[in-house]
């Protein structure tokens, strides 16, 4: 990691050798910025070089923007770094992709999905020529020629020509937005929205910094969720293999039973926890979650996929430092207790010529995970 350090607020468009770029919306909330400011100093002092960048909020009447934000500020700064994590904080330009990509198998989810591997593949040849509109999906899955979303389904790291298209996989990516809460009322919160959402990012970055100062740690290594009484498989097998079976609990439902003595809030916090629909997605429940939850939350859920998606949100609003999606072919989790960041394992899982463009890592790139 680098040792150089930079000024705090970078506004300049030329790039700059850094091992975090941070990509902050210019209209966040100004209550947002001393937790930011602190957080910026925690990670300079663990030896991280920080570059702040400020961009405009994605708006529906600028489709192309996460265009300009990759070619001005993410593509150059990923080029003339080896080893850059990139984590965007607010409601930041997403892009999209896909043309019948299905990773919950219902009809009506099928096409185009966020990736954030547009802003990591600078050398990529990405298109926006299909039309996938006959699928009569759901408005976000919809993909036409020209409206900014693109064409590539299958990730870089692979040997089909699609994958070989993607080129070089080049930044590790984090992405925060709590602009999908709901409302706040929905969290049995008075506030006025804007003031609930500023909260959430001053919570999270507090949260985030208890973790980096060990005022909390996991309790349990692994978790692993499902309606059923069967473990998730290869899940259960990485972890047997890396924790062992102690430092490992599978759970069949959020609540404790006759046949279940613990509830998974009962082994709570994780270093990561994945769930199969075990854990509902609604606000309620998050809501009523006291204390940390996990590092990271990799969730599989029907219509729980997409970007600000609740199962996505809620529960890095009540206790997670980082949610994905997992389905095909799972995350790789190789080196998650020997020091990888939470952007490598992002990077080594959708750098493996699958298709899952759609993997995005919803949280802070840089932490990384430990063993209770």
């Amino acid at each position: 990691m680098k040792k150089l350090l930079l000024p705090l607020l970078l506004w300049a468009a030329q790039a700059t050798a850094a091992d975090l770029l941070l990509v902050v919306e210019s209209t966040l909330s100004p209550q947002v910025t001393p937790a930011l400011d602190q957080y910026v100093d925690t990670v300079r002092q663990e030896g991280w070089t920080v570059e702040l960048v400020k961009w405009p909020a994605r708006s529906p009447k600028d489709p192309l923007a996460h265009v300009r934000l990759a070619k001005e500020v993410v593509w150059p700064r990923a080029k003339a770094s080896t080893d850059l994590h990139v984590l965007f904080v607010g409601k930041l330009p997403i892009p999209y992709t896909g043309f019948n990509l299905l990773p919950d198998g219902h009809h009506d989810s099928c096409g185009a999905y966020a990736t954030t591997l547009y802003y990591a593949c600078p050398d990529g040849n990405w298109t926006d020529l299909r039309d996938n509109s006959g699928y009569k999906s759901r408005t976000q899955h919809v993909n036409k020629p020209g409206d900014g979303k693109f064409d590539q389904q299958i990730g870089p790291g692979g040997t089909s020509a699609e994958s070989r298209a993607l080129g070089k996989l080049q930044a590790r990516i984090g992405f925060l937005d709590f602009s999908g809460f709901g409302t706040a009322k929905n969290w049995g919160s008075t506030a006025a929205n804007a003031t609930f959402e500023a909260q959430c990012y001053v919570n999270y970055f507090r949260r985030n910094l208890d973790y980096r100062q060990g005022v909390w740690n996991p309790k349990t290594a692994v978790g692993n969720g499902a309606y059923t009484k069967r473990p998730t498989g290869y899940f259960q097998d990485w972890a047997y293999k890396t924790v062992g079976t102690n430092n490992y609990y599978f759970f069949f439902a959020p609540s404790a039973s006759k046949t279940q003595p613990h509830a998974a809030n009962d082994k709570a916090p994780y270093s990561v926890v994945f769930d199969f629909k075990a854990l509902p997605f609604q606000r309620t429940f998050w809501s009523s979650r006291p204390g940390p939850w996990a590092v990271l939350d990799l969730s599989y859920g029907s219509y729980q996929l997409d970007h600000n998606t609740q199962r996505m949100v809620n529960p890095l609003i009540s206790g997670a430092l980082a949610t994905a999606n997992s389905v095909v072919g799972g995350w790789d989790l190789t080196g998650m207790f020997d020091g990888k960041t939470l952007g490598e394992l992002w990077a080594q899982t959708v750098n493996r010529g699958l298709a899952n463009t759609y993997c995005v890592l919803y949280g802070d790139p840089t932490l990384v995970a430990r063993k209770p």
